[in-house]
This record gives structure tokens, C-alpha cells and sequence, in this order.
């Protein structure tokens, strides 16, 4: 019984929290280790669905639909080129209408952010938070919203 109440206590205090990586993911994960830890969540990227998520250097290979608070996504989960390992998470919030209250639920999850950017003519803004082992960064232009969860590096180019 008392297994239980604890078990239940600790679940219920991770859910909605990311930790370290993003939700059921790691961070150098491969894209079929990502689908397999996603039970369905998530399928493999096709050129139409993850139009426009890839770079030079990054390559968007799974998405789904993601949910938080009041709060719709579809995540795109974005990796190395060169070694097909997962390096990030980029959410792209569905409703832009609800930017400015996503804002305020990151600073109410993550506290105060390490910097914050803003361009007032064009109604654009970066803001990032950094946890022990992640980087959280919120991207506002207009009614356009996404976050992108990332390891967090340090100078010597590996995670902390």
C-alpha cells in the first residue's frame, strides 16, 4: 500500500514537468528508438508533414501531436544529420492566439529565463531558459509560437 502512495506521489509530480530530454525521448536517440518509446504518439515525418523543419545540418525524421495545459502542438522531433541522433524537440503551437498565455506558462514552469530578446518593431522575441541539462527556448512573432527543447551545451561543445 505504502509502495503504491508513493509510486502514485511521484508520478503525479512528473506529469507535464520535461526533465532531462523531451517527454518518453533522450537525447541521442535514434528515430526508431523515438517511435518505439512514443507507443503511437508519433509517426514518421513525410515531406509534406515536416515541410520546412529541416536545415543544413538538422533533419526532421518523426512528429505527432502534443498536448500541454491548455496548449496544442505538433512536435517535430529534429536530428543530427550526420549521425541521425536526436538533438532536439520543436513544438509549433497550433493556436496563435494562445502565444501570449504560453509565454506565461513557461515562466510559471521554468521561472525567470536566462535571457529574453526583443525586437518591438516587429513583434518578435526569443526567450530561453536553462535547467541543468536542458535548454528551453520560446520563439514569438506575431501569433506565431514554437518552443524547442535542446541538450544544453557548454564551451567545450558537450552537455553538462
Amino acid at each position: 500500500m505504502l509502495r503504491s502512495i508513493i509510486v502514485a506521489v511521484a508520478l503525479w509530480c512528473g506529469v507535464g514537468v520535461a526533465h532531462a530530454d523531451w517527454q518518453y525521448t533522450r537525447w541521442g536517440m535514434t528515430v526508431d528508438q523515438a517511435l518505439a518509446t512514443s507507443q503511437g504518439k508519433l509517426k514518421p515525418c513525410t515531406p509534406k508533414a515536416c515541410e520546412g523543419q529541416s536545415s543544413e545540418d538538422k533533419i526532421a525524421l518523426a512528429y505527432g501531436d502534443y498536448r500541454s495545459d491548455e496548449n496544442s502542438f505538433t512536435s517535430f522531433l529534429i536530428f543530427n544529420k550526420a549521425d541521425k541522433k536526436l538533438d532536439r524537440v520543436r513544438l509549433k503551437l497550433i493556436n496563435g492566439e494562445k502565444a501570449i498565455g504560453l509565454g506565461s506558462a513557461l515562466l510559471g514552469r521554468y521561472g525567470e529565463p536566462a535571457s529574453r530578446s526583443t525586437a518591438l518593431t516587429s513583434g518578435f522575441s526569443i526567450t530561453v531558459w536553462r535547467e541543468k541539462t536542458d535548454e528551453i527556448l520560446l520563439t514569438m512573432i506575431g501569433d506565431y509560437a514554437e518552443v524547442i527543447y535542446r541538450p544544453r551545451i557548454t564551451s567545450s561543445n558537450r552537455g553538462l
